[in-house]
């Protein structure tokens, strides 16, 4: 009977601390625990960080390594540290999910310390890696500056216009959509590549054919007109065109 009765503890104790490894990971969990701990000032100073507004990291180690010096000090256990530890941690992720909706509508530089911590606590809050998520395709979204320049740095192709329109216009900025540099950045790409549609759309197809049809001059005949055009020599591929001595028979 006694095996019988240590059997089923040892699998009701099996059982919780597989419910509890597969749910602690990735939840806002509340501390319901924490009222069992009698050193209140420890439990207090876990319970502060969820509602600090965050700032860096000062905060959360100061306290973790509080909890360290209280059990050294034989306040608390080692099961009361692992809780208040493991608390700590959620109130932290909480800390930085309130931060980032705080200032993602107005920051005007990419956080680079709140997305750090937001990578290392990622499991310990269900949507920071949604947030995270927003944040890297803000990254991409500010680094299509230099696939735009690229662009603008070779022979114009009206498809190659539309896909790049097309692949900025779907980069999954989520709730960063509101954020005024967001929009900046999209409306100097699309105004950078609508003017340089603009600026070498109709020589670009007169170059095309010259170089197509050299021999039937009266269809391109125009391009001369084009060779001094500060509008398309400004953009490298065209001036360095008009600047080739072997495409001076289309002139």
């Amino acid at each position: 009977m006694k095996k019988l009765l240590f059997l089923t503890s040892i699998f009701l104790v099996s059982g919780f601390l597989l419910y509890f490894m597969m749910k602690g990971g990735t939840t806002t969990s509340e501390p319901g625990n924490l009222g069992n701990i009698k050193d209140n000032i420890v439990v207090a100073m876990v319970d502060s960080v969820k509602v600090a507004d965050w700032k860096n990291n000062a905060q959360y180690l100061r306290i973790k390594t509080e909890i360290g010096l209280r059990e050294s000090n034989g306040k608390i256990n080692a099961s009361e540290k692992e809780l208040l530890i493991s608390t700590l941690d959620i109130n932290y992720a909480l800390s930085l999910n309130k931060k980032y909706n705080t200032i993602k509508v107005n920051f005007t530089s990419f956080p680079s310390e709140l997305y750090n911590e937001m990578i290392s606590y990622q499991t310990k809050n269900k949507d920071l890696p949604i947030y995270i998520g927003e944040l890297n395709a803000f990254r991409r979204l500010e680094q299509m500056e230099g696939v735009v320049n690229q662009f603008l740095n070779g022979r114009f192709n009206i498809a190659k216009s539309n896909s790049l329109r097309a692949q900025i216009n779907e980069i999954p900025i989520g709730s960063l959509a509101g954020n005024p540099l967001c929009s900046r950045f999209k409306s100097s790409y699309y105004q950078k590549i609508g003017g340089f549609q603009g600026d070498v759309q109709t020589v670009t197809e007169l170059i095309d054919t010259a170089e197509k049809y050299p021999e039937e001059y009266s269809r391109y005949k125009e391009l001369g007109d084009w060779k001094n055009e500060s509008s398309v020599l400004k953009y490298s591929f065209y001036k360095a065109w008009f600047n080739n001595p072997e495409n001076q028979r289309f002139l």
